[in-house]
Order: C-alpha cells, then structure tokens, then sequence
C-alpha cells in the first residue's frame, strides 16, 4: 500500500513537513541564544513573527496532505470560501473506503491553528508579539 504513488507523495510531504518543524526549532534556538548573548540584536517582534509564519507554513503544508488523501482516497477534496473548515470536518469522519485521518476529539486543535494561519496570512501576526495586556 505505501508503494501506490498517491502514499509516496504523502510520505514525502510529511519528510517536508519534518524538515520545517526542525527548521523552526533551529531558529527559535538561534533567537533565544541571541537574546541572551547579544539583546541589542535581539527583536522580540522578529522572533514572534518568525515563529508564526513558521507554524502557519508547517500548518497549511499539513493541510495539504490531508487535502492529497481527501482527493485521492475521497475522490473529494472541498473547495471555495469554507473549504479549510470543511477538508478538516470531511477528514475527522469514516469514509467509505477510509477510517477517519484525525479523531473528532482532537479537532479542535486543527481549527484553532486554521484560525491561526488565517490571522498571520491576513497581516495580523504583529498582534503576537504584543505584551499580554494589550493584546484584545
């Protein structure tokens, strides 16, 4: 089964996807240390923004697999304006040649970061580097 070809494009986006998680943790590592060995260099808001255009890529390049196993198992992958909310609600159910990919239980962690990358691609990840009290 991993060998049809569909599974090896998965597999190789999800090497993908390991690669930015790691990628990620690089950087923060890198401005951690800055901020402790040299703070003048150090920019709270370049870390913060960093980080969240890192989760927000590492999200939607996840999405894209889910999105890869809908078409290719489903036949069916949703599109238009709701089509974020609706791949991750057409995954979180048994198909009819397929178990459900993620359990309905844990959805709320997908819609939280769908959430999240909408708020970063629409130029709002400023707000994350705002101290708690100001942020609304």
């Amino acid at each position: 089964m991993a060998s049809h070809p569909a599974f090896l494009v998965v597999l190789a986006k999800i090497a993908q996807a390991k690669k930015a998680v790691a990628h990620m943790k690089l950087n923060d590592k890198h401005q951690k240390s800055l901020a402790s060995t040299n703070p003048s260099l150090y920019s709270e808001t370049v870390h913060v923004e960093s980080m969240s255009t890192n989760v927000q890529g590492i999200y939607t390049h996840l999405e894209s697999i889910l999105k890869s196993m809908a078409n290719t198992i489903d036949g069916f992958a949703p599109s238009g304006e709701s089509s974020h909310c609706d791949l991750l609600l057409q995954v979180s159910i048994s198909g009819e040649n397929r178990p459900a990919i993620i359990q309905p239980a844990t959805l709320s962690a997908p819609t939280q970061l769908s959430r999240f990358r909408h708020a970063v691609c629409n130029n709002y990840a400023e707000v994350f580097a705002l101290p708690k009290f100001l942020r609304v």
